[in-house]
């Protein structure tokens, strides 16, 4: 009976271990493929172009690592409210929009 026990915690035992190792394997997919989702500037545009963020619209500003779609918006609400955007100082006008996103989108832009 004890031999039988041992048998069957045994098998437990592995099968637990190989589910497991099933789960770590799937979250490692799982990120992996969330990494290489993640909007980029490199993902979106080529690597030589930029963005115009006078003409862009907020599909196109999207793309920008750390704008999303309130903020797209945004800017195109400030565009037609104030006008053209003339530097990224400026950005910091828009709410929202706060020195770590400029500083980030700025490389990336044309005025």
């Amino acid at each position: 009976m004890k031999e039988k026990t041992k048998s069957t915690k045994n098998q437990l035992s592995e099968s637990a271990k190989e589910r497991m190792e099933t789960a770590k394997n799937s979250v490692t997919s799982t990120k992996d493929k969330a990494a290489s989702m993640k909007p980029t500037v490199k993902n979106a545009l080529n690597s030589s172009s930029k963005v115009n963020i006078n003409t862009a619209d907020a599909k196109t500003l999207q793309s920008l690592t750390g704008i999303g779609e309130v903020k797209a918006k945004a800017i195109v609400d400030y565009r037609k409210k104030v006008g053209k955007i003339k530097n990224a100082s400026e950005l910091s006008n828009i709410d929202g929009i706060g020195d770590a996103t400029i500083e980030k989108i700025t490389p990336y832009l044309n005025f």
